[in-house]
């Protein structure tokens, strides 16, 4: 006679399925990048970091973000992985602009060092944008009475 498997949780061998499904379903979509429309901004220490590690750039907003669910394999908790969209303004005359790549890794590492303890976090630089020189507004800054 061969033994029987012993089927754990009172024989049901789909109760451990049925519990992650139930957990997968009540979660947010995976990867789905939500427009921010100005109602998120980076903390205000953050963007003096930024202003000191990219001296040239003028501004920086947020664009969107996008949020990546990954599961803890221990015990199958949500864990939300939020990706930050980012859009840095440079002035016309800057003297050095950077890649988005090269421009992601400097936002990525000041952001660790800055927030050590948010690992969930992290950010793309979507769009570098350089105004086109404005020849007739430094005419009239020029030549116009104050």
């Amino acid at each position: 006679m061969e033994p029987k498997d012993e089927i754990p949780y009172g024989g049901d061998t789909t109760y451990p399925m049925r519990l992650i499904m139930d957990r997968y379903m009540n979660t947010p979509p995976h990867n789905e990048t939500i427009k921010t429309e100005g109602k998120i901004e980076l903390p205000e220490m953050f963007v003096k970091v930024l202003k000191k590690s990219i001296p040239d750039s003028v501004s920086i907003e947020v664009d969107s973000y996008s949020v990546h669910n990954t599961y803890n394999p221990m015990n199958f908790d949500v864990i939300p992985n939020y990706l930050v969209y980012l859009v840095i303004h440079y002035t016309w005359d800057a003297n050095v602009i950077k890649s988005t790549d090269t421009l992601t890794e400097i936002v990525n590492t000041a952001f660790s060092m800055t927030y050590h303890d948010k690992t969930n976090m992290s950010f793309r630089v979507k769009n570098v944008v350089i105004p086109k020189r404005d020849y007739e507004r430094e005419f009239f800054d020029f030549f116009v009475k104050k």
